[in-house]
């Protein structure tokens, strides 16, 4: 018996709506930590393929200084922070953070969110 096969012709919108249903229900079913892991490590670098890449936007990381060392996280797992220290916007050239740092008194922190094709989201600066 032939393999039946169905061609089903989807924009980048309808496609991305259909990813968005699909994690809803999945979130419902499952905890938020699980989907946000899944989100950030699985379908992210799918989204970026699919059909040539969708345009999505990265969200900003989190930062806080105590006790002069710089503490960072992110919501996704498996997108990197970068920092710098000077002020300027971090770049896919830029330190990437993975414990805490100690942070001097005049230097201005920056981090930003990069994905692993390079991509970057928009900087925070952190405040003392």
């Amino acid at each position: 018996m032939p393999k039946r096969t169905c061609k089903v012709n989807i924009n980048r919108r309808q496609a991305a709506k259909l990813f968005f249903c699909w994690f809803i229900k999945w979130y419902e079913r499952n905890n938020r930590y699980k989907f946000t892991n899944n989100l950030g490590q699985r379908v992210l670098p799918i989204v970026d393929k699919i059909f040539g890449g969708l345009s999505y936007d990265l969200p900003k990381p989190g930062g806080i200084i105590v006790n002069d060392s710089l503490y960072a996280n992110t919501v996704f797992p498996g997108l990197d922070i970068k920092y710098t220290l000077d002020g300027t916007t971090p770049d896919s050239n830029s330190n990437n953070f993975n414990t805490p740092i100690k942070i001097k008194d005049d230097d201005i922190v920056h981090l930003r969110l990069f994905d692993k094709t390079g991509r970057g989201g928009n900087n925070i600066k952190v405040n003392k």
